[in-house]
Order: structure tokens, then C-alpha cells, then sequence
């Protein structure tokens, strides 16, 4: 079984160590034991206590605890979980490094210890969390070309787990009242103020009221296309067509803050991140015709300015050879007339023949 994307980095651990444990749940071990007992928290085997109200252990979640880390059957089970993360784990990152000391053990329990560390130590979970914070000041959803709102849903909920994991998780009401000012987006004001007036009547949680914000967002794209407003001062050939190559890269999705598409330059990550992606074919076919990300266009100006220098070095060239000609013909010109009529006389032959007369 196939985990996409394999872990990489720190930033993927979360998502990558959810969908680990569901495939160690769906994958049954030597015994009909799923797998996941292999890196189960908790070494000694106990069986999950029965809640006097509510929903009982399945039997996998029974066997999962009960099942003993010893035995020839345990010693399958942990080479196969080996290889399976071995095989999830690319092999240039530093997840792999952190493995590879451990490949001789074929050891999956072991493996999965050392993933851990690396990555639920206080500094990474700090990182994380100094990212969730980040997300938490300055994400906002203005527009729908600017960032979907389904975009925006997604990065608010990773946000809040980040903060939940390292126990500093956010009060409902608190996610409340932060949905209410970054929703800027003046399609759904009229909407927002009905959340408003039905949260004082009817509560609802901060999930439930992106749920019916979500509802909201198909009918109003369908009824004003959901796209922003441009001011009528923002005129020219660029800005009045919808995009851009102004101005710096956007934090988030691929238009600015007033809407335009920006077709300048993206760093590696950004330009190939998620919501960067839907808009590959936009921001090419605008950098073609405007002769910026063209090859042949390219080759042609460094063509052009190769052909340039050229004339420029034939016309000096030519420029000194002209010079050089008429400053040789100019001298023999002067020294063929001072020399003329020499063999006949010449100047002095009548010079001479003047004093005479006189």
C-alpha cells in the first residue's frame, strides 16, 4: 500500500502520520491482529475499558490493546510495518535519515519511535505552532478568485489542529468571532449578518457555521460569477483584462488583493503549491502574449541583439577604414602635387626662370 505524497519534511508529518495509522487499521497482521498494534502507544498489552454509556471497542480496537509485542507472530508483523514505512518515506529527506541507522533491525515499532522524536519534539511542534499563528493573523478570504473559500477552510482547520496537538488549542468562541472579521468578502456580508442575528437566537459552533457558509458560496458563484469588482481608475492593458505582472508574489492563490491574476515571478514553492496550480494555463498563455515567457521570443531579442552588436562592430569597421583611406590618399595626394614636374623643372625650374625676367 501506497501513502501520496510520501513524507518529506516536518510539514507533512501530521496528514502523513493520520493516513499511516488508517492503513495499519485496514491491514491485518499474522494473527487477523490489524497492524497498528505494532506502534501502539503503549507497550504492555490491556484491554481498552468498556464506558458504562456510550459506544463500546470494536473488536479491532480490543485486539489492537490486547495483542502481545512478543512472539514469532509479533516478529512478521513489525518487519512488515518496517516495510511499509520504508517504503512512504522518500528517500531524500530527512525522515529517512532518521530511519536509516534502523534498517538492519527491520524493526517497525522502532522506526516509528524515531519518526516521533524527530517530529513531536518541543521544536518542531513549536514551528508548527508558530505557523498556525501566522495563518491565524493574516489569512482572510476577500474573493473567491483570490482564494476559494473551500481553500480558505482548509488552511483555518489545519490551523486549529496545529494548535490542538501542541495543547494550545483555540476557545469555539474565539473561532467565531475570528470567522466573522476575516470573511471580508462583500457577496456573503448580507449572509454573514444572518449568522449573526441566528447565533444570538440558535448557537451553532464554528464548524457548523463554515458548514453553512460553504452552502452559501455555489449559489452566490452562480448568481455574480463571484468575482471582484475592479475600480474604473485602474485602467491599461493589463489591468483592465484581469491581471497583472506588478507588484510582489501573493502570500496566497495567485491573484492580488484587488483581484488581478499575477503573472510575474513565483518562487519553486509557490508557484507549484495547491492553490497556485488551477492557473498554470492562465498565467502562461498571458506571459506568451506579452512576449515574457515565450522560448522563441527569448531567442529571437538574444538573436537580435547578437545581430546588433554585429553591425555595430561592421560599422566602425567600415568607419575606420574610411578614415584610414582618405588620410593615405590625402598624403599622396599633397605629395604628388609638391613633387609634380621634378623631372621637367618643376617649381624651382620656374621660380628660377622669374628672378631672370626680373
Amino acid at each position: 500500500m501506497r501513502i501520496d505524497p510520501p513524507l518529506k519534511a516536518s510539514s507533512g508529518w501530521d496528514g502523513w502520520k493520520d493516513s499511516v495509522k488508517t492503513a495499519l487499521m485496514l491491514a491485518y497482521g499474522s494473527k487477523g491482529v490489524p497492524l497498528l498494534h505494532v506502534i501502539r502507544t503503549i507497550s504492555a498489552p490491556n484491554f481498552p475499558a468498556v464506558p458504562a454509556v456510550g459506544i463500546a471497542p470494536s473488536w479491532e480496537e480490543l485486539a489492537i490493546g490486547a495483542a502481545p509485542l512478543t512472539g514469532l507472530d509479533y516478529d512478521t508483523d513489525r518487519k512488515t510495518v518496517h516495510l511499509f514505512l520504508l517504503n512512504n518515506i522518500s528517500e531524500d529527506s530527512d525522515a529517512h535519515a532518521c530511519i536509516h541507522p534502523l534498517v538492519s533491525r527491520n524493526d517497525g515499532r522502532l522506526d516509528w519511535r524515531a519518526l516521533c522524536e524527530r517530529y513531536e519534539n518541543e521544536a518542531t511542534i513549536q514551528a508548527r505552532v508558530n505557523q498556525a499563528n501566522k495563518t491565524w493573523e493574516m489569512l482572510a478570504c476577500k474573493n473567491g478568485r483570490a482564494m476559494s473559500f473551500k481553500a480558505f477552510s482548509k488552511k483555518l482547520t489545519k490551523a486549529l489542529q496545529c494548535f490542538f496537538d501542541a495543547g494550545r488549542a483555540k476557545h469555539d468562541g474565539d473561532v467565531i468571532d475570528w470567522i466573522w472579521r476575516h470573511i471580508q468578502c462583500g457577496e456573503l456580508s448580507q449572509h454573514l449578518s444572518a449568522l449573526k442575528v441566528g447565533q444570538s437566537i440558535h448557537l451553532r459552533t464554528s464548524k457548523q457555521i463554515l458548514e453553512e457558509i460553504a452552502k452559501e458560496v455555489p449559489k452566490l458563484s452562480k448568481a455574480s460569477n463571484f468575482e471582484p469588482r475592479i475600480s474604473e481608475t485602474q485602467q491599461g492593458s493589463s489591468e483592465s483584462s484581469g491581471f497583472t505582472f506588478d507588484g510582489s508574489t501573493p502570500s496566497s492563490g495567485a491573484h492580488t488583493s484587488d483581484g488581478q491574476l499575477h503573472c510575474g515571478t513565483y518562487s519553486p514553492s509557490r508557484w507549484f503549491s495547491d492553490d497556485v496550480k488551477p492557473f498554470h494555463a492562465q498565467i502562461r498563455e498571458h506571459r506568451d502574449k506579452q512576449g515574457r515567457n515565450s522560448t522563441k521570443s527569448k531567442n529571437a531579442n538574444r538573436k537580435l541583439q547578437e545581430l546588433k552588436a554585429q553591425n555595430a562592430e561592421l560599422k566602425r569597421n567600415l568607419s575606420a577604414l574610411k578614415s584610414g583611406g582618405r588620410d593615405d590618399d590625402t598624403a599622396a595626394t599633397e605629395e604628388s602635387h609638391d613633387n609634380a614636374g621634378d623631372a621637367f623643372g618643376g617649381k624651382e625650374s620656374m621660380r628660377k626662370k622669374s628672378k631672370d625676367h626680373k
